[in-house]
C-alpha cells in the first residue's frame, strides 16, 4: 500500500512541476490523449459498419451505401493520423523544454537560498539527486497522461457499453471483480 501512495504522489509532483511549466500545453496534451483514446471507439464503430455492409453484399445493389462507411473510416484515419502529428510534435516540444526550463528554475532557486544554505551536505545532496534524474521526469509524465487518460476512457467506454448492454455489462464486471 507504501508502494502504490508512493507511485500517485510520484505522479502528483511531476504533473505539478510539468504544470508549473507548461500549464496549458500539459492541459492540451492531456485532452489529446483522451480524445485520442475514444477516437478509437469511433474506428471500431466505423470498421463495422463497413464489414456490416460487406456482409450484406448484393450484386445487383447500387454501390452508394458502401460510400457512407468507406468515407467514414477515410474520415476516421485522416483526423487520427492528424491527432497524432499533433500529439507528437507537441510531445517533442515539451520533452526538449523540460529539462532546459527545469534547471533554469533549479538555478533561480537556489540562487534565491543564498550562499550560506548551499553549503549544506543534504541540500547539495538533494540538488544533485534532482539534477541527475531531471531528464527521467518527462517518461513519468507520459506515463501518468496516459495512464490517467486510459482509465478515464475505459470509464467513457463502459458506460456506453452499459448504456447499450446493461445486463451483459453487470455480468462483465462481475467476472472482473472475481
Amino acid at each position: 500500500m507504501v508502494k502504490i501512495r508512493r507511485f500517485f504522489k510520484t505522479w502528483r509532483e511531476i504533473l505539478s512541476i510539468y504544470y508549473s511549466i507548461h500549464g496549458k500545453l500539459v492541459v492540451f496534451l492531456f485532452a489529446l490523449n483522451i480524445f485520442r483514446d475514444l477516437f478509437a471507439i469511433v474506428g471500431t464503430y466505423a470498421f463495422s459498419l463497413f464489414i456490416e455492409k460487406l456482409s450484406n453484399f448484393e450484386a445487383s445493389t447500387s454501390h452508394t451505401e458502401y460510400l457512407a462507411p468507406v468515407l467514414i473510416l477515410v474520415i476516421y484515419q485522416t483526423l487520427n493520423s492528424f491527432s497524432d502529428l499533433i500529439y507528437y510534435f507537441l510531445e517533442n516540444r515539451l520533452n526538449m523544454w523540460d529539462v532546459a526550463l527545469m534547471r533554469v528554475r533549479l538555478s533561480s532557486h537556489l540562487a534565491s537560498i543564498g550562499i550560506g544554505k548551499l553549503e549544506n551536505p543534504e541540500l547539495t545532496n538533494k540538488t544533485t539527486r534532482f539534477s541527475e534524474t531531471m531528464g527521467q521526469f518527462y517518461g513519468y509524465l507520459s506515463g501518468a497522461l496516459s495512464a490517467i487518460s486510459l482509465i478515464i476512457s475505459l470509464i467513457i467506454s463502459f458506460a456506453i457499453f452499459f448504456r447499450l448492454m446493461p445486463v451483459f455489462s453487470i455480468l462483465l464486471v462481475g467476472v472482473c471483480l472475481l
